[in-house]
């Protein structure tokens, strides 16, 4: 692991991660819905933080959201994160 995909790992609370080469997927659980959306944007926020320090840089077009849940939805839910100020 690279030294500054140790730090990621060190900065994120609300998450599981996993990085491969220029790859990072988070994986963010919550007891509801807004809790796990929270959450996110929290853990979006200090990537944010992370990539302006470091000089990196992060594709919104290129990140995608996906809602696993156990439960069955009886409407779809529409997920709202941001990274760069841009929902994703």
């Amino acid at each position: 692991m690279t030294k500054r995909m140790d730090t990621i790992y060190k900065m994120l609370n609300y998450k599981r991660a996993v990085a491969f080469a220029d790859d990072l997927l988070l994986i963010i659980t919550g007891k509801s819905f807004r809790e796990a959306e929270n959450f996110a944007d929290i853990e979006m926020s200090k990537l944010k933080a992370w990539s302006k320090r470091n000089k990196e840089g992060f594709n919104e077009a290129k990140s995608k959201t996906m809602l696993i849940s156990r439960r069955k939805m009886k409407e779809a839910k529409e997920i709202k994160i941001y990274l760069i100020n841009k929902p994703i």
